[in-house]
């Protein structure tokens, strides 16, 4: 499927920047996390139409460790809410993403 190759691209971009995925005992999961200064979580959803259910895990995380910044890796859809920026992922991987880890 074309979103685990999105997933696993993303994350073999990352991987040398501290990175690793999270996993509790109640399979709430995400797939990147950045640890520098700050905890940045990353998740992966590639598809063109996020449902609520999508963000769940993330906000878990985020309030469970209150982190205030998050993104969220998709397939068009960019835009910027509160705690979250969600950016194309041919967007992301042609940025400059060394910064994410400071």
């Amino acid at each position: 499927e074309i979103g685990n190759l999105a997933e696993t691209q993303v994350f073999n971009e990352l991987k040398d920047n501290n990175t690793y995925f999270w996993r509790d005992k109640y399979k709430h999961e995400i797939d990147v996390i950045i640890k520098g200064k700050n905890i940045l979580p990353i998740e992966i959803k590639y598809k063109n139409n996020l449902k609520g259910s999508d963000l769940d895990n993330i906000n878990f995380f985020l309030n469970k460790n209150k982190i205030k910044k998050s993104i969220i890796v998709t397939k068009d859809l960019f835009k910027k809410e509160e705690k979250t920026i969600f950016i194309p992922a041919w967007l992301f991987l042609l940025g400059d993403i060394g910064y994410l880890s400071e």
